[in-house]
């Protein structure tokens, strides 16, 4: 009856223990204990150790559940058996009960749960004691063990999360670093004064305290023929490069090497340092850019302002307020400094704004050519005024003065020389023609009355060759082309052309080439010699006409002197017969 109540309590409390190991040297109590356990623990497995050297290795061995220890051996070298156990990590967490004798005082009791054990068990063992010890024992390694677990897991966290904390921090100051590296490349670029040779040396200088192991990094930037290295620069297996490219094309490269292989990394050069290495790269690419622009326009302004200096054009640049902002040499020395007056004091020496002024147009955005008559020299300019817009966004006017005077006195003894020329050329009695490109340009009125026009506006715009019969067309191209170098064109030419009412009329040429809005072109002199064309004519047919007739009077003198004979001739006649037949013999007219 006990027996099945014993059972039923194991049960009920859910006592599982798979291995109990017993170490005690009084085989008899081996035996009645191991008996009970297995009897009222179900698939309970018991070994026995009868000393605390067996008893060590089985636990090392076995891995118990539960370690049953006798007192006797467990006092043995102050509890030498227990702390070895205790201190094994297989072992450690495995709970101890101890089995004591009745005649076991409370000091030794004491000493044994000062050393840990997890209870007591007097001999002869109960069995209900020994099953409520053994459970006792399981539940609070069970509850050690959760908790054991819950701080390893615990443990497991903090560690994983300080080690993420640490590579945090670790990022956070390589990305920091990292910044102070491009903030100090920015900090160089905008250093007035400094030239890209300074600036590169200084991006090599940077790059090593940017990296992870910055004691053992050193840099160099290749740029063209040029080399910038740090002080400490040596060329080893461990480096990572990258191109410098300007404008799309390859210019240069920046090297990072480490002087040593870091002990216990596996990856040499983080990603993060490639991405710093490419936007170290690429800054300096823009950096090149815009300091060869910044060369550049530097350059172009250097020459602007010697182009100024050296036109003999004036320049000024007026503001909206009408004050003068910039004038060149050339007008400082012809008018003097500015000295503060606005445009209108200092180029008229007037007190308000000029009535002709532009500024108002020019201000609105728009381009003015005018002319100017500057009463203080008296001269005439040719000006362009033009808006510019400064920095500030405000808007000043630049204006481009060119003397005309001289050109004006020539032009005005031009026209006058034109009104000349075509007063002769309207007096000659001839035609004259002036040809440019092929077509008529100008015609005195001596050539529209030769080919039956009205009026001169009726020629001009025609094609030359459409005044001459399509016989002589072509040659008269060759006529009235500058280009042509046949010293027998420039001679007089006879053509025939056609007048608009249809008449057919000789004519003479002669032509001259000339410059003409600094184009060659055709000056030409026709004159009618229809008259003289048809007199010579005529006395060819009539000299045609003698001809033939000189020629029947030889064959009858050459006949009638065939029969001399016979007719009877003296001598003086023969001789007249033989001066007569010597002429008839000739082309001589008769």
């Amino acid at each position: 009856m006990r027996s099945l109540f014993l059972y039923q309590v194991s049960r009920s409390l859910g006592v599982i223990m798979a291995k109990v190991l017993i170490i005690d040297g009084n085989q008899d109590d081996l035996n009645s204990i191991s008996v009970s356990l297995r009897k009222f623990i179900p698939g309970c497995v018991v070994s026995s150790a009868q000393s605390g050297a067996e008893g060590i290795r089985k636990a090392q061995a076995q891995l118990p559940d539960l370690v049953l220890l006798d007192i006797v051996l467990a006092e043995m070298d102050d509890f030498e058996l227990y702390k070895f156990l205790k201190a094994e990590a297989v072992t450690k967490n495995t709970p101890v009960i101890v089995l004591t004798n009745p005649e076991t005082g409370p000091m030794r009791r004491a000493k044994a749960l000062d050393a840990g054990v997890a209870g007591f068990l007097v001999k002869p063992v109960d069995e209900a004691e020994l099953i409520a010890q053994i459970n006792a024992a399981y539940r609070k390694k069970r509850v050690d063990d959760i908790q054991r677990k819950k701080r390893e897991l615990l443990k497991t966290v903090a560690q994983e999360r300080t080690r993420a904390l640490q590579k945090r921090t670790h990022d956070i100051t390589q990305r920091i670093k990292e910044l102070n590296c491009l903030y100090g490349i920015s900090a160089l670029r905008e250093k007035p004064g400094t030239t890209l040779e300074e600036i590169l040396q200084g991006v090599a200088d940077l790059i090593p305290p940017s990296w992870q192991y910055p004691e053992i990094t050193c840099a160099r930037v290749i740029m063209g023929y040029q080399e910038f290295r740090t002080k400490n620069f040596s060329e080893t297996p461990w480096k990572q490069t990258c191109d410098i490219i300007v404008h799309g094309e390859w210019a240069g490269t920046l090297e990072v090497y480490y002087l040593e292989r870091p002990e216990g990394v596996e990856e040499l050069f983080p990603e993060e340092e490639r991405h710093l290495l490419n936007a170290i790269a690429e800054r300096l690419g823009r950096i090149a850019e815009r300091v060869q622009a910044d060369d550049a326009l530097r350059l172009e302004s250097e020459n602007i302002v010697n182009i100024l200096k050296s036109m003999e054009d004036w320049i000024y640049i007026v503001n909206e307020q009408y004050e003068i902002e910039y004038i060149n040499p050339a007008l400082r020395k012809e008018l003097g400094p500015v000295e503060g007056r606005k445009c209108y004091d200092y180029f008229s020496n007037g007190e308000d704004i000029c009535p002709w002024c532009v500024d108002q147009g020019v201000f609105a955005g728009k381009t003015v050519h005018w002319e100017w008559d500057l009463s203080g020299n008296n001269k005439t300019y040719d000006v362009v005024s033009t808006p510019t817009r400064n920095p500030d966004g405000s808007v000043s006017r630049l204006s481009i003065l060119r003397d005309l005077t001289a050109l004006k006195k020539a032009q005005k003894a031009l026209e006058e020389r034109e009104v000349l020329y075509r007063s002769l050329t309207e007096s000659v009695a001839d035609g004259v023609v002036l040809v440019q490109d092929g077509i008529i340009l100008f015609v005195n009125n001596a050539f529209v009355d030769m080919f039956d026009f009205t009026d001169p506006e009726e020629v001009a715009g025609m094609e030359v060759v459409q005044l001459f019969d399509s016989e002589f067309r072509e040659l008269f191209r060759k006529v009235f082309d500058p280009r042509e170098r046949d010293s027998d064109i420039g001679n007089l030419l006879w053509g025939m052309c056609v007048t608009k009412e249809g008449k057919t009329i000789w004519v003479s040429t002669n032509r001259s080439v000339i410059r003409l809005k600094s184009r060659p072109a055709i000056l030409a002199t026709m004159r009618d010699i229809t008259e003289q064309v048809l007199w010579e004519k005529s006395m060819q047919e009539e000299t045609e006409y003698l001809r033939k007739e000189n020629i029947k009077l030889r064959s009858c003198i050459k006949e009638r002197y065939k029969f001399g004979n016979i007719i009877g001739k003296s001598l003086p006649m023969q001789n007249v017969y033989e001066l007569i037949l010597k002429a008839a013999g000739s082309d001589a007219n008769v």
